[in-house]
Formats: structure tokens, sequence, C-alpha cells
């Protein structure tokens, strides 16, 4: 039997029953296959495709809550993300802390703390 898993923003992905275990807990989360990385540096940001500002802009942002080793926005059409990696998990804290959403050079980011791919076995 296979099993839909809806992601945020409307990603989905199709896993076998037998294989859902490794991605999902008891409560639906993620968990150390998928989950929230203990003591993360990285974050994930998500914001719409009319925005404009570079990863310089966003380094720039960043920064005012602690050192930015590594800013990635990968060039795709329709989905429009990027992750920014801290020297230090206490920046990640604050970033998520202040709640969303961020605002980089006018455009409306939103960021989620960075979560590892749901990993299955090939078969």
């Amino acid at each position: 039997m296979l099993i839909c898993v809806t992601r945020p923003h409307g990603q989905h992905a199709v896993v076998l029953a037998d294989d859902m275990a490794k991605c999902m807990d008891h409560n639906g989360d993620r968990n150390e296959h998928g989950g929230i990385v203990a003591g993360s540096r990285q974050i994930y940001l998500t914001f719409p495709a009319e925005s404009t500002f570079s990863e310089l802009d966003v380094y720039n942002y960043f920064n005012k809550f602690g050192p930015v080793n590594d800013v990635r926005i990968p060039c795709q059409q329709k989905r429009m993300f990027g992750f920014v990696t801290f020297s230090f998990a206490d920046t990640v804290r604050l970033v998520l802390n202040k709640g969303n959403p961020h605002f980089v050079s006018g455009a409306r980011v939103l960021v989620k703390p960075y979560r590892e791919k749901c990993k299955v076995d090939d078969r």
C-alpha cells in the first residue's frame, strides 16, 4: 500500500506503508530521519517568486542576528526557497524566536528550522 505524505507548502511524498515509520513518529512529525536537527546552525527560507533580493541581501539581513557562514538560494522557477547557515546554533533560536514574517529588501520571508529530508531505503 502507498501513502501520500503532505509536506509544508503543498509538497507531497509517496512512500510505502511499510516504510512510513522511517519517516514519521506517532504524532505525524518527522523523527530522527526527518526531524529538526538538534543544534542545527541552519534555517530554511521560503519567499514569493517575485522577490528580487540577492544572496547578499539575505546575508546582510540575517547577519543582524549573528554571524552568517553561508546563504544558498537554489535557482528554481516555481519553488522559492533557500538556506542560511550561521556560525552558532543560538543564532537560529534568535531568528526563530522573532517569529514570521521577516522582510528582506521589502520581500516577505518565512523562516523554519532546518529539517533533514526523510530517507527511505531503495528496494
